[in-house]
């Protein structure tokens, strides 16, 4: 905010050249002016000016008006326009070489964080940070002898970064025995911006497989699916004590976010269509978004007040060489309940992974969809139209993820970078626009 300071325009006689003490006094009253004895500024009695002794009318006049030679005209500057923000090239993130999947956080400092697959058959979580985006730091947790840990999510709580995880052991084949025994799911913090990885704490039931994962206040939430029963279920831990709740009718995965009321809100696949939800305390109560029938992988966010967008896939055929066109009906699709009401968008043809966030300043929402054909960025502003730019249409691209700095309200995105045909690794490419 600028504040300006502007000087009053004099008002009132001219000031008055006393000479000679009290003579000058009674001139003064002559001419009809006013001579007060406390103060030396004479106040006119008649509207007529008095001058200094050696002043003349016209020098008073003249000197009322600056001349020409003391008046400066600036030159004005001409104000440069910021450029507009651009996405990067993709930079490589080394030290996370073969690694199949990533997601990724922001962390209030505006530091950035990604976690992977990382391994033969994804048996290691790779983890990477970076203050520019540019130079990342990259590490691959071991695994203990036997044991896989897969599916990585990363959650941050003020200071505190989680990643969690899902840890599997490896035995030998037998019949009927895929080889694989779960274990369940486990999360390790650190203290940003320096401090090291704690030990892992494993929560939930044994079996579990880790689908999404929050932190709000004291407690963790997560949404698991159990290998023993098939089910699916939201988990909360806080103080040692866990409560555990069936998601019912749920066949798929499920998205998870934490309200500004600290309630959660849940989307999953059921079986008419996609389903959302929100805890009461005991249960959620849920509805199904409506023309959402064969929707699957919903991914969920809340903008401020609550307000939830979303988006969901529709997908007829596998995708194989042999399969018929898709229907129409394929695609990704975006919805959201901002008007009072469930309402979605075709938004694209491809039904591949997908990430979504919105900018809790001005509502504006980023979309990124991989499909193994491109990376594809869609934004829309408050009531715009849809915008989309194709960021890399190099084939096999994957497991695509953006995020905002929430300091800086730059864009970060990543991928998996794979070439078919080609005994070189995947690689985990990043790019960055503000």
């Amino acid at each position: 905010m600028n504040d300006s300071f502007r000087r009053p325009p004099m008002s009132g006689p001219l000031k008055v050249w006393l000479v000679g003490g009290g003579l000058a006094a009674i001139l003064l009253t002559g001419i009809g002016l006013a001579v007060s004895p406390r103060d030396p500024s004479p106040t006119p009695s008649s509207g007529v000016a008095a001058l200094p002794p050696s002043a003349s009318p016209a020098s008073v006049a003249a000197s009322a008006e600056p001349s020409p030679s003391q008046t400066t005209t600036p030159t004005p500057t001409a104000t440069p326009k910021p450029k507009p923000a651009v996405w990067s090239k993709s930079v490589h993130v080394k030290g996370l070489d073969g690694c199949t999947s990533v997601v990724a956080a922001i962390d209030d400092r505006g530091t950035s964080h990604l976690a992977a697959d990382c391994g033969s058959s994804s048996s290691r979580i790779g983890y990477s940070t970076s203050t520019d985006g540019l130079h990342w730091t990259s590490r691959i947790f071991k695994a203990q002898t036997d044991r896989l840990e897969q599916e990585p999510q990363l959650a941050l709580k003020g200071s505190t970064l989680y990643l969690a995880y899902t840890r599997l052991v490896q035995t030998e084949g037998a019949c009927g025995d895929d080889g694989l025994k779960d274990l369940g799911v486990y999360y390790r913090t650190r203290s940003l911006p320096n401090g090291g990885w704690s030990a892992p704490h494993q929560i939930g039931a044994v079996r579990d497989h880790l689908q999404s994962f929050r932190v709000n206040g004291s407690t963790i939430h997560a949404t698991v699916t159990n290998e023993k029963d098939g089910l699916t279920y939201y988990e909360t831990i806080s103080g040692g004590t866990t409560h555990r709740y069936r998601l019912a009718g749920a066949v798929g995965g499920a998205s998870l976010r934490i309200g500004d009321d600290g309630k959660a809100r849940i989307a999953y696949q059921g079986s008419n269509g996609i389903v959302y939800g929100t805890f009461d305390g005991s249960r959620f109560r849920t509805a199904t978004v409506p023309n959402s029938e064969g929707g699957q992988t919903p991914t969920l966010v809340l903008a401020p007040g609550n307000v939830a967008y979303m988006l969901w896939i529709h997908s007829s055929v596998g995708g194989g060489c042999a399969e018929p066109e898709p229907p129409p009906e394929d695609g990704t699709y975006f919805a959201t309940n901002a008007g009072g009401s469930w309402n979605s968008t075709k938004l694209s043809n491809a039904n591949a992974a997908a990430s979504i966030i919105i900018d809790p300043a001005t509502g504006e929402v980023h979309v990124l969809i991989g499909d193994f054909r491109g990376i594809v960025y869609y934004n829309r502003a408050p009531g715009a139209d849809w915008t989309e730019k194709t960021l890399s249409p190099t084939r096999w691209l994957y497991s695509p993820v953006i995020r905002q700095n929430p300091k800086t309200g730059a864009l970060l995105v990543a991928y998996v970078s794979e070439i078919a045909s080609s005994e070189k690794p995947p690689t985990i490419q990043v790019m960055t626009k503000g």
